[in-house]
């Protein structure tokens, strides 16, 4: 290969931000890897089949396969020119009304690196950059020409380049790009809008119309599915059982009484009213009525039947209502009391100085158990001694609320799920990189607050393994800044505090420095 066609390739891999990180030499020995695999393919299947003239499609299949990084390569810069076209107009209005409001050409261009994160703004920080170094601005704006294949970007750079060589004013030249940009743009949606009708006639015709067809007349044709019994897993060791008052409750063959609860306000407090004791037992069920009216706020009065359930039991129930005029509702349930308790909470709450902390209590054996903190699953483990009890792992907590969903399922694929809240109220750190996600310095500087009285860490992440960047005690005001150096490529960092005994949770904030020239 001549030495002009592989500066051709690193050109434009340079502008594909270097796939697979892959120079020309690399490149070109990934085609030929290509067409090697695309070979060996082919000649697997021919001694698989034990049809060996299937080799004649070898030769073909090779040249695809040594010609297929280069259509790579162009679908990327395809990509690459569309995605510039697309965010030109903008830059032009906004370079338009930079010089408008008295700024220079140069100025008006670093203004719109700094307020924007796209591939135009890298391209205009090239250009700024060669004018840095002391390139002529015709002579930069030529290179940038030679870098991009966008039309729209062609046009734009030819009048500006011809403007600096006449020497008139570049803000009629940008106004007049950004009208026609946007006229453009404008047309070529209005062609895609135009186009969709008959893009969708296909995808309608043999794949949605079908669909449609089999569900509605699957729901003709169809007879009635019966509904399976409900199988819930539950805590309460009671159940409450809306009813209409005179009608006849038979549970399993067993006639239930009928309970009447009223409800009465005073000074915003609620109070219950049964008509026999019988019809709350105990505290527990007194608030689950409460709960019941709060929900519907409108009622005064309810009727219900309170069924006992056994514990650890799976219990089948029929439940029949009778009218007086005859008519017959059917429930049909079954339903599992189990145990489940955390150790330290109340009301499902609880409050901790320590930002990591492991989970115990007890819950019915014999069933699966997961918890869950913030959505990440913990590993639990089973007391051999006691079935009953059992612990998480350690866990990370972040400042503030977090939500720990404990989940219980049996073989029966009843399932039981319960949040509880933990809220940390240690010590806490805040930072965020000043130049956000991207950059193209060698430095970064990294601003934050941290709990004053604390030692902060900043920690450099590199192949997987964490070493010290920063350690420093915390002010009493706790705003800390500071400029971290940065390697090309994605710099992580792992940010946390300590005092004494206790951490508090550690965040990782990333950061790319892109590639400059001269890098």
């Amino acid at each position: 290969i001549s030495m002009e066609t592989m500066a051709k390739t690193e050109i434009r891999l340079q502008l594909a931000n270097y796939p697979f990180l892959l120079d020309a030499h690399g490149w070109h020995w990934l085609k030929i890897t290509s067409a090697f695999i695309f070979f060996l393919v082919m000649f697997m299947i021919s001694a698989g089949n034990e049809q060996w003239n299937y080799m004649i499609y070898a030769v073909l299949l090779t040249v695809l396969g040594y010609y297929y990084p280069d259509y790579f390569l162009n679908t990327l810069l395809d990509k690459r020119k569309n995605k510039i076209s697309r965010e030109l107009p903008d830059a032009m209005d906004f370079l338009s009304l930079c010089l408008a409001a008295g700024m220079n050409f140069q100025l008006a261009i670093e203004e719109y690196i700094k307020r924007n994160e796209t591939l135009l703004a890298d391209e205009f920080s090239i250009f700024i950059n060669q004018l840095d170094v002391g390139v002529q601005r015709v002579e930069a704006f030529e290179l940038l020409l030679e870098r991009n294949e966008s039309a729209e970007m062609k046009n734009f750079l030819s009048s500006v380049i011809q403007s600096e060589r006449l020497g008139t004013s570049l803000r009629p030249v940008i106004a007049s790009q950004a009208e026609d940009l946007r006229e453009k743009r404008k047309q070529f949606v209005e062609k895609i809008i135009a186009t969709a009708p008959v893009k969708m006639l296909f995808p309608m015709m043999f794949f949605i119309l079908p669909a449609m067809l089999i569900i509605t007349l699957s729901s003709v044709l169809l007879p009635g599915a019966s509904t399976s019994s409900a199988y819930t897993l539950t805590e309460q060791n009671f159940l409450y059982v809306p009813v209409t008052p005179g009608i006849q409750a038979v549970v399993n063959q067993r006639t239930y009484p009928i309970h009447h609860i009223r409800k009465e306000e005073e000074e915003r407090e609620v109070r219950l009213i049964p008509d026999s004791p019988q019809a709350m037992l105990n505290e527990e069920q007194k608030q689950y009525i409460l709960e019941y009216f709060r929900e519907n706020r409108n009622l005064t009065e309810a009727s219900f039947i309170r069924i006992d359930l056994p514990y650890d039991q799976r219990l089948r129930l029929n439940i029949e209502l009778r009218s007086p005029d005859g008519q017959v509702k059917r429930i049909r349930r079954s339903i599992k009391v189990i145990k489940l308790e955390l150790d330290g909470f109340e009301a499902r709450r609880k409050y901790t100085p320590s930002s990591r902390m492991a989970f115990k209590g007890f819950a019915t054996p014999e069933n699966t158990l997961s918890l869950s903190l913030n959505r990440a699953p913990l590993e639990v483990r089973i007391d051999e001694a006691n079935p009953e009890r059992f612990v998480s792992s350690m866990a990370n907590l972040r400042h503030g609320r977090n939500v720990l969903s404990v989940r219980v399922s049996d073989q029966f694929d009843g399932e039981f799920e319960k949040n509880y809240m933990i809220f940390y109220e240690g010590i806490s750190v805040s930072a965020q990189f000043r130049e956000r996600e991207e950059t193209l310095l060698d430095k970064a500087l990294l601003q934050g607050l941290a709990t004053p009285g604390t030692t902060l860490h900043i920690m450099r992440v590199i192949e997987g393994r964490s070493r010290p960047e920063i350690e420093v005690e915390m002010e009493d005001e706790g705003q800390f800044a500071f400029s971290l150096p940065l390697q090309v490529g994605e710099n992580v960092f792992r940010i946390f505090l300590r005092q004494d005994n206790d951490q508090s949770p550690v965040i990782t904030r990333r950061i790319v420095r892109k590639m400059t020239v001269g890098d």
